[in-house]
């Protein structure tokens, strides 16, 4: 089963039922990345945003209870009481322990520039991806020189906006005009110095009014370049399973206030690292963020680690950032994952940027 991780369970059930005794099931998917859509609340109450791919990997032992869903207490379940609501057909598939589940994670990326890989890779594949885009002649380095880089040679850039959240009286969602106004200017200089078009831009955003916003901005340039017609603007749930070779992320949030309703109801960027991890991972050869620095490493550590990332690499345009006062990062998804089960021990938090470039080939069995 491909792209399990986005499955329910009810759905996964569906082709398991099919399965022969004895047989072999084969899931693949990212638990690290976004889950389930799951719109009721009862639903989720009871544990369906959680993929049986995440739960069988936490109920083998590989991730704690509290990495993906820390106020979830359906995420404790016992094996036995799960394979008893899956039902009589899923028991002779599991049997009563995991003792037969195998967990692999593949570790070759072909598709992004080292420097933006590097970044994901960090924050929540514990250094263990290894770039080889250049094996199979991806131009990872095509637009390493636009002039808007603060880093020649490293096509990542953060752009520091004060801008200001607004909400229209029919709509509950919000939009950040100075960030439409900055993506669309981005754009511009994108079109007018590189050889970039607009169907390989994809640009992304927590609320759908900013994507509205955006896509009335870039609707009202068509005059200037018939190529902002062909841009993709959407949601960071649109995005998962898509890569661009450029992707623009507009972040939104200004005031503190609001990112405590975010983390609240689980929406937006804030303390919600499947939804980091898809939009930045979507970039193939650059990445842009825009945003309020300085409101993102108040609010949430992973983003502090994200943008602390992003200047050591000289890729930030801003303030000086406040740096870590928490290490190691709680949101470092695989700083979760038992390495004494494994025989190793994690050598790779202290790399510099350099040496966490650098790797070897192959399958881990995780």
């Amino acid at each position: 089963m491909d792209e399990a991780g986005q499955a329910t369970i009810p759905e996964t059930a569906i082709p398991i039922s099919l399965l022969k005794e004895g047989g072999c099931l084969v899931l693949a998917g990212d638990p690290r990345q976004l889950g389930p859509i799951i719109n009721s609340p009862v639903a989720k109450q009871y544990g369906l945003d959680i993929s049986l791919l995440e739960r069988l990997i936490y109920l083998a032992g590989f991730l704690q209870k509290d990495v993906f869903q820390p106020d979830q207490e359906n995420h404790s379940w016992g094996f036995q009481t799960f394979t008893s609501f899956l039902g009589d057909a899923f028991k002779n598939i599991f049997a009563s322990s995991t003792s037969d589940v195998s967990v692999y994670q593949l570790l070759r990326n072909y598709r992004a520039n080292p420097h933006i890989m590097h970044l994901y890779n960090k924050l929540f594949y514990e250094s263990r991806l290894i770039s080889l885009a250049h094996e199979v002649r991806v131009p990872v380095d095509r637009f390493a020189t636009w002039s808007n880089l603060r880093r020649p040679g490293v096509p990542i850039l953060f752009l520091n906006v004060n801008g200001k959240e607004e909400r229209e009286w029919d709509s509950p969602s919000w939009f950040n005009s100075q960030e439409v106004t900055a993506v669309s200017q981005l754009i511009s200089n994108l079109f007018a110095n590189t050889d970039a078009v607009g169907a390989e831009i994809g640009v992304i955003t927590p609320y759908r009014k900013q994507v509205q916003k955006l896509n009335n901005k870039l609707s009202s340039l068509r005059n200037e370049n018939e190529e902002f017609s062909n841009i993709q603007v959407g949601t960071t749930e649109a995005f998962q399973g898509q890569e661009k070779n450029i992707i623009i992320i507009s972040t939104v949030r200004s005031l503190r206030e609001s990112v405590d309703t975010d983390i609240k109801f689980r929406i937006g960027f804030v303390s919600s690292p499947k939804r980091v991890n898809v939009a930045i991972s979507r970039a193939k050869l650059l990445l842009i963020i825009v945003g309020d620095a300085m409101l993102l490493c108040s609010c949430d550590p992973l983003w502090q680690q994200l943008l602390i990332l992003i200047e050591e690499m000289g890729a930030f345009r801003g303030p000086p950032l406040p740096r870590l006062t928490t290490n190691p990062l709680p949101h470092n998804i695989f700083n979760q994952i038992r390495q004494t089960q494994l025989g190793n021990e994690d050598d790779n938090n202290e790399d510099s940027y350099d040496t966490a470039l650098e790797g070897s080939s192959g399958i881990s069995e995780l």
